[in-house]
């Protein structure tokens, strides 16, 4: 889990995510989470935030170990069956969880390759999926060229803090991200973080009683959204049918979609604000839209 406001930056290691799922928190803030595949060798990644339970659940997705530092209340309870490696937990400090002395608690908290290997040798963790895991994602053997999808040079999934966009790259075939009026980095390369698929994920959601943390719906649901690639974009359902299994992706013809091989985003869009999500033809009507 990385911190996504002004104070958390610069993020590092956020470049080398093969996917990030980023999901709103209170306040309409966003927090990321950064999944990797190959973490052995992963530089600092920095700053190390707290759990929310819809997270950790978007975590199972990927029969992913879940790192993260302290949780939201509603998470404590069920954290306990899932693998995870906790900066609150005092026999991980030192070994998975550092502190960065240059910069501000709580945004300094890091890790790195050679420390999660640790946290998981500490723990006994298991490193390879189990047998009945499948793929949340279908990758396509050839370059999906999205023909029949709407132009989409420019989208946003419409968040009021960050106010992420991502702009089509006609050369690269990538979408580039830009966040908080600038392009979205990562503070150890300086490179742009940039995907190959964009998904934004509709999922209700309701204000826990505190009247402060979000009760996001990531279980055993349901819902909408868009699938963006290759400057197109089409209208897709999720389907998530247990609250431990992964989720699927349909176009409308009720075809499991099969997305470009790459990195990607996927945005949870609240319900109420799907309103906001923007797909646009060309910049300039991004930049009209905008005054």
């Amino acid at each position: 889990m990385i911190g996504n406001t002004t104070d958390a930056m610069p993020q590092y290691g956020v470049g080398n995510a093969d996917i990030i799922v980023e999901a709103p928190a209170e306040g309409g803030l966003t927090r990321l989470m950064t999944v990797y595949q190959d973490y052995a060798n992963l530089p600092t990644i920095m700053s190390v935030r707290s759990c929310r339970h819809y997270c950790a659940y978007l975590s199972n997705e990927f029969e992913a170990i879940y790192v993260h530092y302290g949780q939201a209340i509603y998470a404590t309870e069920m954290l306990k069956r899932f693998d995870d490696l906790n900066g609150l937990d005092g026999d991980l400090a030192d070994v998975t969880f550092f502190r960065d002395k240059s910069r501000k608690s709580p945004h300094n908290a890091y890790i790195n390759g050679e420390s999660i290997i640790a946290g998981i040798k500490k723990r006994e963790y298991r490193t390879e999926h189990g047998s009945a895991y499948t793929n949340t994602f279908r990758f396509a053997a050839e370059e999906n060229p999205m023909e029949n999808g709407q132009a989409a040079a420019v989208v946003e999934p419409g968040y009021s803090v960050n106010k992420p966009w991502f702009v089509y790259n006609e050369s690269t075939g990538l979408y580039e991200r830009y966040q908080y009026k600038a392009a979205h980095t990562d503070g150890k390369t300086g490179e742009q973080l940039a995907f190959k698929n964009v998904i934004f994920r509709v999922c209700d959601y309701k204000v826990e009683p505190d009247g402060k943390y979000l009760d996001v719906k990531t279980a055993s649901y349901s819902g909408h959204g868009k699938y963006i690639s290759n400057g197109k974009a089409i209208d897709i359902t999720w389907v998530k049918e247990v609250e431990d299994g992964v989720c699927r992706y349909y176009d409308a013809n009720g075809n499991e979609i099969e997305l470009n091989p790459g990195k990607t985003c996927i945005c949870i869009t609240l319900n109420d604000a799907e309103d906001k999500i923007g797909v646009y033809a060309s910049e300039a009507e991004f930049e009209a839209s905008r005054n």
